[in-house]
């Protein structure tokens, strides 16, 4: 059931390895790619995609264009990722049933080695924010962003994670999972 194909980006090397052991533990990932603004940083085993920025269309391109999994899962962080049991398998299960194009959720955040629950807002059908908190943890249906990067006329450096939202809006579900 290798369901995801993921994309992180690369930070410091202890912290992206702990976030690679949570993913390959899960049980649902086929491929983990590390997204990089520098070439010649890598870690051994792992493919790296070559970045300008994160944000940017022509990365969103890049990663439609590595997945062949059935969801596209992105990481914006460089911070440690620890999920709850089974927390990959419950998106996947959630978005398949509620046939979502982006799946984002509520998650908990350590600061000072203490929990603190992030409750996120459901996003409004119409809604064009471009500061609305999604979480660093969304799942997207593969078959959304190829959507969403054919229709693309635009190249964007810093918007290109919002007009892909803004996209995948138009024709499928922004599920949030509490």
């Amino acid at each position: 059931m290798n369901k995801i194909d993921c994309f992180i980006p690369l930070g410091e090397a202890a912290q992206t390895l702990k976030t690679l052991d949570y993913l390959r533990d899960s049980g649902v990932v086929n491929n983990i790619f590390l997204l990089s603004t520098n070439a010649e940083f890598t870690l051994p085993g792992y493919e790296t995609i070559v970045i300008d920025s994160l944000q940017s269309s022509d990365t969103v391109a890049k990663i439609e264009a590595k997945s062949k999994a059935e969801y596209i899962l992105i990481y914006s962080k460089t911070s440690i990722l620890g999920l709850g049991y089974f927390a990959l398998e419950r998106m996947v299960k959630i978005a398949e049933e509620s046939g979502a194009g982006l799946l984002y959720s509520d998650y908990n955040e350590v600061k000072l080695g203490r929990v603190h629950p992030v409750p996120l807002i459901d996003c409004q059908e119409g809604s064009v924010r471009d500061d609305f908190n999604f979480g660093s943890l969304i799942l997207y249906k593969t078959e959304a962003i190829r959507q969403a990067v054919t229709e693309t006329e635009t190249s964007y450096k810093h918007a290109g994670l919002y007009n892909l939202r803004l996209k995948i809006s138009q024709k499928w579900p922004l599920v949030h999972l509490n």
